[in-house]
């Protein structure tokens, strides 16, 4: 017997079991099948083949999903949670995710505002300071809140409250054993790898969360826990990288960092000598704090251009071009004029193999498929998508979390200088002065830690650019197991996505990495500034 014949049999008792729980109708219907399914076992001859069996199994199955499963589990229904799942997990809605990472960002100053204000023989419990369950869960709700304020005309309200049903945020714990997996296919021939193990669902929050999405019946004859736990991985993966994107961009906003240009004295002090003075020295200082920040800008800048093109090529290329290849075999209809790509892919696939379909083939790939047909094409789908995002390759996804530690670190110095700056204005202009603080000594130190973070960003950058490199030289042999699959009629074949090489190709830092020449054009830039001062 064949995997499959085995994964369908299986399929058939649990889908009869769901039937006898839900009702004495939909049993009723199923039992009248019975004499048919008898009639078809009790064909087969002697001596049975794998082949012949596989067929009867296939045949009661089919006809089981047409006459009882269709008011059990109806099309809409799957279709309805794939959309929930791309809209939230795999950030469809991109207003979700932001608004997500900020009700989070929000909870973790917070808690350190609420911690700063204990008692400083208080200050050393560090439960005064980490994120508890309920305070997750009141992450989402607040979420949900201002998704229904943001909500659009063209919203699908009963689409955001079913999300709003289904969809936890909980705190997880890992064990040496927890590892997510890939879900295998019934037909394919390899067993998949598993995901990486880099937690980057720490990220959000100082421990580990992930979202979670709980599986009603009958839904669990589609969809799985493994799948779900896949897709809590991905969207732990997207929502990690969206937040460094948002950090890094909310530092151009902080003006008075960037473009300090100070006024002169009020009348009449602004046209006497002394006036003259006070400016010069005000923008002086100006020029010489930018100087020294001058390779943090440079370094914030080119980690948010290859933060910007990532997650435009992960979202742009992989998710969206996936997503539409699914949407066009689901339906039979192509959900973009971009999708009709997949069929052509498909029509490849098939002549590669040497064996066309018929136009009854055709027709019946574009009808309703059964349960176990959507399943399987499901896992298909997830398992392309993992491959696609680089989330089996822990040679990507290791120099990335590293690159969003040491950006979390970088933001963090950056506005502790500033706040630093600020504290020291305030004791040179108008003799504001905090005793119990050496503001002289935390610049100093502050300086020092940002020119170390700021290398240790550029070196995670280079070493990213060199793993991709490395990716784009392995051959890529995903799409040769997709031909077994093909002369399944109904069978999905994942689209072909863009290699990495289109993402290299945007990541061209030029000689940013050459450190001789960086010190030289730095030196030039020093040289052009005293000539402007002369």
């Amino acid at each position: 017997m064949s995997s499959s014949a085995a994964a369908s049999i299986l399929f058939i008792g649990r889908s009869l079991n769901h039937i006898r729980v839900k009702g004495a109708s939909s049993s009723h219907d199923s039992l009248g099948l019975v004499p048919s399914h008898l009639r078809l076992l009790s064909s087969l001859s002697f001596p049975i083949t794998a082949s012949s069996l596989s067929s009867v199994i296939t045949d009661i199955r089919q006809s089981l999903s047409r006459n009882a499963l269709e008011k059990l589990l109806p099309m809409s229904r799957i279709s309805e949670i794939l959309s929930l799942f791309h809209e939230f997990f795999l950030l469809g809605r991109g207003e979700f995710a932001v608004t997500l990472i900020s009700e989070a960002d929000e909870k973790i100053r917070s808690r350190w505002r609420r911690a700063d204000n204990l008692a400083y023989d208080k200050r050393d419990r560090l439960g005064d300071v980490v994120v508890k369950n309920g305070e997750v869960s009141a992450v989402l709700a607040r979420t949900w809140a201002a998704m229904a304020s943001l909500k659009g005309d063209n919203d699908n309200e009963e689409h955001l409250e079913l999300a709003r049903d289904l969809i936890h945020f909980n705190i997880v714990k890992h064990s040496s054993s927890a590892t997510p997996q890939r879900p295998a296919s019934s037909t394919a021939p390899q067993a998949p790898r598993s995901l990486v193990r880099t937690p980057f669902d720490n990220l959000l929050l100082s421990v580990s969360t992930q979202l979670t999405l709980e599986i009603p019946s009958p839904l669990d004859l589609f969809l799985t826990a493994a799948e779900v736990q896949t897709y809590s991985t991905i969207n732990s993966y997207l929502l990690s990288i969206r937040r460094a994107h948002i950090r890094l961009s909310d530092l151009w906003k902080v003006t008075s960092l960037r473009r300090h240009h100070p006024a002169p004295p009020a009348p009449p002090y602004g046209s006497t000598a002394a006036g003259h003075v006070i400016v010069h020295k005000l923008r002086a200082r100006a020029r010489d704090r930018g100087m020294r920040i001058r390779s943090v800008w440079a370094t914030s800048s080119a980690a948010l251009f290859l933060l910007g093109e990532t997650e435009a090529y992960l979202h742009g290329e992989i998710l969206n071009g996936a997503w539409n290849s699914f949407q066009q075999w689901l339906t039979g209809f192509p959900s973009r004029p971009a999708s009709a790509v997949s069929a052509q892919a498909r029509e490849d696939l098939w002549a590669a193999a040497g064996t066309l379909p018929t136009s009854t083939a055709k027709s019946n790939i574009q009808s309703n498929h059964d349960p176990q047909t959507l399943s399987d094409a499901h896992k298909r789908y997830l398992d392309s998508l993992t491959q696609d995002l680089l989330l089996t390759k822990d040679s990507f996804t290791e120099p990335l979390y590293h690159l969003l530690q040491q950006i979390d670190h970088l933001v963090a110095l950056v506005h502790r200088i500033h706040s630093i700056w600020q504290s020291l204005d305030l004791e040179a202009d108008d003799g504001v002065v905090d005793a119990f603080s050496d503001f002289h000594k935390e610049e100093k130190d502050v300086e020092e830690q940002l020119a170390v973070i700021t290398g240790r960003v550029k070196g995670a950058i280079e070493l990213l650019i060199q793993s991709l490199q490395d990716i784009d030289q392995e051959k890529d042999d995903r799409y040769d197991v997709a031909l077994d699959a093909m002369f399944e009629e109904t069978a999905y074949i994942p689209q072909k996505m863009s290699r990495v090489d289109r993402l290299l190709m945007k990541l061209d830092f030029g000689g940013w990495f050459d450190a001789n020449k960086g010190d030289e054009d730095n030196n030039d830039h020093e040289n052009n500034d005293e000539e402007l001062d002369n």
